[in-house]
């Protein structure tokens, strides 16, 4: 995993006003100690990046997008996009993420 998301991470933490991984990891559920891997740029699993970019109220694709592609575009922190965005999101990420996107999808019960 291109570890340039932890610096993204701690940018928006840092927008958002946690001062301490504390609040942070108390919001998702997890140890400090995961926050601090993630801010480090270490993996996350589909169910926590989702988790967090909700919490944050950030995009996935701004959380992940390569430093490349970083600097072709703003780097302050988009709020959430639209479903219209979903494609083009889904289009660039890399197949390890698609194939835990798609298990996690199949896990979900639409049937209520």
């Amino acid at each position: 995993m291109d570890r340039h998301w932890g610096v993204q991470l701690k940018k928006a933490i840092s927008k958002r006003g946690y001062n301490k991984f504390t609040a942070l990891a108390a919001a998702l559920d997890v140890s400090e100690s995961t926050i601090s891997r993630w801010a480090a740029g270490e993996s996350i699993s589909i169910e926590n990046a989702i988790k967090l970019c909700n919490e944050m109220d950030i995009s996935m694709d701004w959380l992940f997008r390569s430093a490349e592609r970083l600097e072709a575009a703003h780097s302050d922190p988009p709020a959430s996009g639209s479903l219209a965005e979903l494609p083009k999101f889904l289009n660039e990420l890399p197949e390890d993420a698609l194939e835990h996107l798609r298990k996690f999808i199949l896990s979900l019960n639409f049937r209520q």
